[in-house]
Formats: structure tokens, C-alpha cells, sequence
């Protein structure tokens, strides 16, 4: 990963320069966690939710490249949003404990879902 950026490992990054040590960002590989749930444009909701429609599963994690979170899906580019997987055992910890935004407890939410006559509460 220098070597395609330019470093070798004895190098001292300029300060304020972005040096990437893995090719991906997994929250189990060590990324950081960003709620933008409230920022992002609700047209990607929709795009989770048919995507979670087609393979009928009712509990899901869909993850989805987009290219600008504040702008609509276009679907005259639909190139441009790439939905990788969609994961039937979903991490639900990084909702609760993010590096950035809002703390989510999405736990509480699917447990509503799985036993709705238990009324548990969700905030």
C-alpha cells in the first residue's frame, strides 16, 4: 500500500497528508465508524430497501458505494451507486458506538421487529 502511494516505510508523511495502510475500511479492519444516516439523500434508503425486497430478508446490512451522499440517486447514471453485498448477519455494534454522528440503537429496533409484542422501546 506505499509503495502504490509513493512512501516507503522509513518516509515521514508531510502533515495533513492521507497515507492509506489497507485497501479497504471495514470496521473490523480497524475503520471508523461515520453515521451520516441524517445527512445522506433518502433516495439510497430506497435503493437498501429493493435491495432487501429482492432477497427477501427482513433484517440485512446492504452496502452501497455512493458517490455523494447529498445528492439523489440518478437513474440515468446507475453506474454511478454500486451496491457490493448485503450481509444476512449484520454488525450492529458501530451503530451504537460511532467515531462521528449520532449513536444509533439499531439492536433495540430489529429486537421490536422480531418480537413486536414485547413493545420494546426504540429510543
Amino acid at each position: 500500500m506505499l509503495k502504490q502511494q509513493g512512501y516507503r516505510p522509513e518516509d515521514v508523511p508531510l502533515r495533513g497528508s492521507q497515507v492509506f495502510l489497507l485497501q479497504n475500511s471495514n470496521v473490523s479492519n480497524g475503520g471508523d465508524s461515520v453515521d451520516v444516516t441524517d445527512e445522506m439523500d433518502q433516495s439510497y434508503f430506497a435503493i437498501a430497501e429493493q435491495v432487501a425486497e429482492i432477497l427477501n430478508l427482513n433484517i440485512t446490512g446492504i452496502d452501497i458505494i455512493v458517490p455523494n451522499l447529498y445528492q439523489p440517486y440518478d437513474p440515468e447514471h446507475p453506474e454511478m451507486t454500486v451496491v457490493l453485498e448485503a450481509n444476512y448477519n449484520p454488525a450492529m455494534l458501530m451503530h451504537l458506538f460511532p467515531m462521528m454522528g449520532q449513536a444509533r440503537r439499531v439492536s433495540m429496533t430489529v429486537l421490536q421487529l422480531l418480537f413486536p409484542e414485547l413493545a420494546i422501546e426504540t429510543d
